[in-house]
């Protein structure tokens, strides 16, 4: 790992950002800061990235701001989200208790708990479920998905068939049409076909 706050590689069609203050926990500064952005955007702009995985170095992921650092000039509060539920997500922040790996998993706040040492492959078989996914249509189905809490159900209509349209002429649905009409192997089987990860 080098001396780089942030490290971008690319293993397969899969780009690995890392952050990397191990001795710090990987808490955020400013270094972190100013170089995790254009790691994003070298994932964004390379039309070879199928998905991403955001690690830590050193066996941590992030510890959170690092407090002893100075405040970046000009930030803003954060924004929060509805993941939990709100009553939960109070109860959870205002006590600043731990949660356990099985309350975790119950809440949906991890997808899937693996050995620490098997923390990297399995991040990265779940990444190559998506090396043949149609990219076009997964970012329009996680837009939609993203407003479904603050829009109403006229809207969200519109918004499907207006992407179900901009599929349905997409180059990926034709072959995928053709490959289904002469019984081919799919171009993209989906993930939930593969096996669990971990």
């Amino acid at each position: 790992m080098t001396d780089t706050a942030v490290v971008f590689e690319k293993v397969g069609k899969t780009a690995v950002i890392t952050l990397n203050r191990p001795r710090k926990k990987n808490a955020l500064d400013r270094s972190i800061r100013d170089a995790l952005p254009a790691a994003i955007e070298a994932a964004r702009e390379d039309d070879s990235v199928r998905c991403v995985v955001l690690t830590g170095a050193g066996g941590d992921f992030c510890s959170g701001a690092d407090l002893k650092a100075a405040p970046g000039e000009g930030e803003k509060a954060f924004a929060g989200r509805d993941v939990v539920g709100l009553a939960r997500a109070k109860e959870i922040v205002f006590s600043a208790r731990e949660s356990a790996v099985d309350e975790a998993l119950e809440l949906g706040l991890v997808q899937a708990v693996v050995a620490a040492e098997r923390l990297r492959d399995a991040a990265l078989e779940f990444a190559r479920r998506f090396d043949d996914a149609p990219t076009r249509a997964l970012g329009l189905a996680k837009g939609i998905l993203n407003r479904s809490f603050e829009t109403d159900r006229h809207a969200m209509t519109q918004m499907e068939a207006a992407a179900q349209s901009l599929c349905a002429a997409s180059d990926f649905h034709v072959e995928a049409v053709r490959r289904f009409g002469s019984r081919e192997a799919p171009l993209f089987g989906g993930a939930a076909l593969l096996p669990p990860c971990g």
